[in-house]
């Protein structure tokens, strides 16, 4: 039985006196009683019931819902920012802004990828320009092609077609394919048509398009592609219009924040990450030192399975609470799992963790799995100096329990 089986627990349990063998057993055995008392939580759970329970601390309203599904929000945050700067934009600045893709719908997509990643900061050098001042300059640039086109349009179309355009490739080397382009370009130039797709063939006549369209066999004639201040112009507005997109995108996701906050506020209602935010607020303010300590008198260990699956967020959360040296805490987890950063999750946290241990342990017996293929898969990660890109996770080859081996396949 437990006497002859010689594994190093059971050794240890076994050590020593009659007496403390005793008081040993006797504890394991409480503890096996009493592990359904346990405190069972997901992190999330886990903030949760801190927040309801410690109101005060946390200042969080007694009367707010949890609500799963925060999508509603975030497009209605979207929609607000595209009326609060746009409603009343003229036709051509809405244009524009179109064209760098920025619309209700693609910010809405934005503000989602971005809150699926935890505490992603924004630069501040991508905020020093005020957006209308760069919203400026695109109108400049979209005004000096109007000019270009204006005074040079005779010079610009005898660059194409079935005559002009012998040099390049199609469609500008062909009168019916390249007429219509040219016509819709004119009606853009003119306001008749001011549309997305007019502004789009616009884009098709800069000059660093015009330069892949060379056809090869005439420019081994000595063909070139033709230049001229309204292709150069193109390729400004271009410019200007990706840098008008980006600091648009800033823009958004600086305020969005703030945003979000007033419509749970309005709403008396919070996310999943609104828990783990709230709890990570409370813990910086004045009074997050006695809640960690309210908090570790009540959990005397903490044990956090699947650890490769945190966030830096859920990590500083528990390091404060637990990780103070006052309580125990055991942190489970393999960085060869580390499969949800999609979801936000942060292998590096895990990292960082197991930098901060006092102890690490590692499970070298694989007891599901037959031993062939726990020499299988040894055999082929262990003969890789980095198999896993970083050489902070290395690969650790195991032994096999032999349970597996009877009756494989169940």
């Amino acid at each position: 039985g437990l006497a002859d089986s010689g594994s190093p627990d059971q050794e240890l349990l076994l050590a020593g006196s009659e007496e403390r063998r005793g008081e040993r057993l006797a504890m394991l055995e409480a503890a096996l009683e009493q592990f359904d008392d346990a405190a069972v939580f997901t992190l999330h759970g886990f903030c949760r019931r801190v927040l309801q329970e410690r109101a005060f601390e946390s200042r969080t309203l007694f009367d707010v819902e949890l609500e799963p599904d925060s999508t509603r929000l975030w497009r209605e945050a979207a929609d607000q920012f595209w009326r609060r700067h746009f409603y009343d934009a003229g036709l051509r600045q809405v244009l524009l802004v179109r064209h760098c893709g920025v619309t209700a719908e693609s910010l809405y997509d934005l503000l989602r990828a971005h809150l699926a990643q935890a505490e992603v900061g924004i630069l501040g050098r991508a905020t020093q320009r005020d957006w209308r001042e760069v919203m400026q300059e695109a109108d400049a640039a979209f005004d000096a092609v109007v000019a270009a086109w204006t005074s040079g349009r005779t010079a610009v179309e005898a660059c194409f077609g079935d005559t002009g355009g012998t040099w390049a490739k199609v469609p500008y080397n062909r009168s019916e394919r390249v007429g219509p382009m040219l016509a819709q370009v004119a009606a853009l130039m003119e306001d008749r048509e001011v549309s997305p797709d007019a502004l789009e063939t616009l884009m098709q006549f800069r000059q660093s398009v015009l330069n892949t369209a060379i056809n090869l066999n005439q420019r081994k004639k000595g063909a070139v592609v033709p230049e001229h201040p309204f292709f150069a112009a193109c390729d400004v507005l271009a410019g200007a219009l990706e840098v008008l997109g980006a600091r648009l995108r800033c823009e958004f996701l600086v305020q969005a924040p703030a945003e979000l906050a007033r419509l749970k506020e309005r709403d008396r209602q919070m996310g999943f990450d609104d828990l783990l935010a709230g709890v990570a607020g409370a813990l910086a303010g004045p009074a997050g030192p006695s809640l960690a300590r309210l908090l570790r008198q009540r959990h005397r260990a903490a044990l956090i399975d699947e650890f490769q699956d945190t966030d830096p967020l859920q990590w500083r959360i528990f390091s404060q609470v637990f990780g103070t040296g006052e309580c125990h805490l055991y942190l489970v987890g393999d960085p060869k799992q580390a499969i949800y950063s999609f979801r936000g999750a942060d292998v590096f946290a895990y990292l960082r963790a197991r930098e901060a241990a006092d102890r690490e342990l590692t499970l070298d017996v694989n007891w599901r799995s037959e031993r062939g293929l726990v020499e299988a898969v040894n055999g082929l990660f262990q003969n890789h100096p980095s198999p896993f890109a970083t050489p902070d996770i290395q690969f650790r080859p195991v032994g096999a329990g032999g349970r597996s081996d009877a009756a494989p396949f169940t």
